[in-house]
């Protein structure tokens, strides 16, 4: 692989796991319309709790989230590998959490097919959707993302839709084969699916394109003491030979003085 690929299939398998990181809640109102059936409330409270406070949400993930991250497609199959990937994650950037926590072995009590689809940012998670597992197919999921998009003032301006454009169904069959797919709501033409044809994120090739634009920029001032004396803010704590390497936390990228120990964010990613 290039770095840029390497990059890119990394945060396909990091971005399914959610930084524990103190965030606000927000309640779309297009939840209710979108939720079919009663809402459990009860255990959602538990999942904003966590949330709230900053800790980790791991036990709600799929545990498919660490064990199946990058899956090569053999060659005698066509198509998209989905088994590396997460559907929900790479088409619409959304995460699924499940309800019902996962024991320490992995295992959910009691039913567990009920999901709650939440757009996370840095700071805030919103609450888009409860569904469960037939949303990433029936067409459930596409018509609450181009409604919350649209919400968010994310739409094509200038572009008229289709007298009879497809409905939500048919257009989720399209993203299992890599289609990027807009949808329609109240007159607007929304990029609902941001999909590459092998079904990655667009989001995360552009981190990774990022990622090594600003390996570029940085390597000749690490490489040059004066220059990145010059480049920090606080002054004199770097050391003679500096070590400096290169990690990520999540998907932000972090640069590290090996011998102090002292971590910087350079570039964060969109969570």
């Amino acid at each position: 692989m290039t770095l840029p690929q390497l990059i890119s299939t990394f945060l396909n398998w990091q971005d399914r796991s959610l930084a524990p990181r103190p965030r606000r809640t927000i309640i779309w109102e297009g939840l209710y319309r979108h939720t079919k059936g009663p809402i459990d409330w009860d255990r959602i409270f538990e999942i904003l709790e966590l949330s709230n406070k900053g800790d980790s949400l791991e036990r709600y993930l799929s545990r498919r989230t660490k064990t199946h991250g990058y899956v090569p497609r053999p060659r005698e199959r066509r198509g998209i590998e989905w088994g590396d990937k997460d559907l929900a994650l790479n088409a619409y950037s959304v995460h699924h959490l499940h309800l019902i926590p996962a024991n320490l072995s992995g295992k959910r009590s009691g039913d567990s097919n009920a999901l709650l689809f939440v757009a996370a940012s840095r700071d805030a998670m919103t609450l888009v959707m409860v569904g469960n597992h037939s949303s990433f197919d029936d067409g459930t999921l596409f018509e609450a993302v181009t409604e919350f998009r649209a919400a968010s003032e994310f739409w094509i301006r200038g572009i008229l839709p289709e007298r009879e454009p497809p409905n939500a169904r048919d257009s989720a069959k399209l993203i299992r084969h890599g289609m990027m797919v807009t949808g329609t709501y109240q007159g607007k033409v929304v990029p609902t699916v941001l999909l590459s044809s092998m079904g990655t994120s667009v989001r995360h090739t552009m981190h990774a394109d990022r990622v090594v634009t600003t390996l570029e920029g940085w390597e000749p001032i690490l490489d040059d003491p004066a220059r990145s004396e010059a480049a920090f803010k606080q002054k004199g704590w770097i050391p003679k030979e500096a070590v400096w390497r290169w990690h990520f936390h999540y998907g932000d990228l972090c640069l590290t003085e090996s011998k102090t120990g002292r971590t910087g964010l350079i570039l964060p990613w969109d969570r």
